[in-house]
């Protein structure tokens, strides 16, 4: 299975039949897709995009993505060089242009052939299009710890070197547990 066989969509109440289908494995992000994708397109807060695969006529995969920024300034300095070595020294600022992936969801029907990072390839160039309406540097997510090993073999790093640096910038106690790992990948490398 290739995205490039599959017709990209953003998701909308006409394609709510084929997300009541849609099977990702994962309660969470099912939920999210079947209930609050709409929801959270209506209130501007994400937009969620499917590809659906004609073949099989279904959702073969779908993500969600949204406005961020990637703030420097609070980073600790192994943090910050970490963000800005691909930047010249001139265009330091406090915060950098960046795009949340929210949610990714894979189809279990076509799990384990490479989609995930395929989506993560479309993210990547899409922002990089002359096309985009918009200055994005930096994409960002909130890794789930299962996801972690998936974000880094596809470029992305950690925020934070450590997760006391995270855990204190984050305001959580050094006894509380994170979810997610703050990770981003610089669009600047790809150009």
């Amino acid at each position: 299975m290739n995205l490039k066989n599959c017709k990209l969509c953003q998701f909308d109440k006409n394609l709510f039949k084929l997300m009541t289908e849609f099977d990702c494995g994962n309660d969470d992000l099912n939920d999210f897709f079947h209930n609050d994708a709409l929801n959270y397109s209506n209130e501007l807060l994400g937009k969620t995009y499917c590809f659906i695969s004609e073949k099989y006529n279904g959702i073969a995969c779908c993500f969600t993505i949204c406005n961020d920024a990637l703030y420097v300034r609070p980073l600790p300095n192994s943090s910050k060089r970490t963000v800005r070595k691909n930047l010249p020294f001139s265009k330091y600022h406090k915060k950098y242009p960046a795009v949340l992936i929210g949610r990714i969801g894979v189809s279990e029907k076509f799990q384990r052939l490479h989609l995930g990072s395929q989506i993560l390839d479309f993210i990547k160039f899409w922002f990089l299009d002359k096309e985009n309406k918009t200055g994005c540097r930096f994409l960002t997510v909130d890794a789930y710890y299962p996801a972690i090993a998936f974000y880094e073999r596809n470029g992305f790093q950690f925020l934070y070197k450590g997760e006391k640096d995270e855990k204190e910038q984050n305001g959580f106690s050094a006894e509380e547990e994170l979810r997610t790992r703050s990770m981003f990948f610089d669009l600047g490398i790809l150009r």
